[in-house]
């Protein structure tokens, strides 16, 4: 089962990404993904980019760290 549950911190998304695990990277400025969840990368048009985790649930990736997800994961 997967918690779909939304913690919301006072501390800033880079010093969060800092103290998880390494398979929490951050995708975009405004998200970090447990990489261990994704199941593919989808393309949109214009350029856009998005994560799919094993729950169907689609997350931004920046066009910036798009390359360096794709490595990581092998999609």
């Amino acid at each position: 089962m997967v918690d779909k549950s939304i913690h919301l911190h006072d501390k800033a998304i880079d010093k969060i990404a800092k103290i998880l695990p390494s398979q929490f990277v951050r995708i975009h400025r405004s998200y970090i993904a447990n990489l261990e969840r994704a199941n593919s990368i989808s393309t949109a048009s214009g350029g856009s980019y998005h994560l799919v985790l094993s729950s169907e649930e689609a997350i931004p990736i920046s066009r910036s760290r798009y390359q360096q997800i794709r490595d990581t994961i092998g999609f």
